[in-house]
């Protein structure tokens, strides 16, 4: 009896290692390409435009750091910010490449994503078409109410 527990015991830690390596070298690949961090790169012109303007007359106004940073910079680069947030969220909920070509949904699932159960209901399930369909329209709603709340936020 004891020795079957202990062969369970092993599987059990097996399994949970494939997972855990399995999930790190997804992670990994995405630092390494950058698939998954945010860009910035919108940010760089807006910054210098606010910071040579309004900061200098929110100092002269005599402004602290954190009243400038709140009150002036904030506001200016909102447009800027809402849609630097809203294709992230986007651009996450669209992994599938690296989910697909990695580990196929991973030991037992582990790193599916919604994108990627689209694929296989709608292409590898015989007869699951509309399953996918139904989904994909659920992924589109969700990000939906995201841009929503993001739009009222900022």
């Amino acid at each position: 009896m004891g020795d079957a527990t202990a062969r369970a015991r092993e599987a059990t830690y097996e399994d949970a290692l494939k997972e855990a390596k399995a999930r790190l070298d997804a992670d990994l690949k995405d630092v390494f390409t950058g698939e998954d961090s945010a860009d910035l790169g919108p940010l760089d012109p807006n910054l210098s435009v606010v910071e040579n303007l309004a900061v200098n007359a929110a100092k002269v106004d005599g402004a602290g750091r954190w009243q400038q940073f709140l009150h002036v910079t904030i506001p200016m680069l909102r447009n800027t910010l809402v849609f630097v947030t809203v294709m992230t969220i986007i651009g996450s909920f669209q992994v599938f490449t690296s989910v697909y070509i990695m580990t196929t949904g991973g030991p037992e699932r582990s790193t599916e994503v919604i994108a990627y159960t689209i694929f296989i209901h709608a292409f590898a399930v015989a007869g699951q078409m509309g399953y996918a369909s139904a989904l994909a329209w659920l992924l589109f709603a969700v990000v939906f109410v995201f841009v929503l709340v993001q739009m009222r936020v900022f």
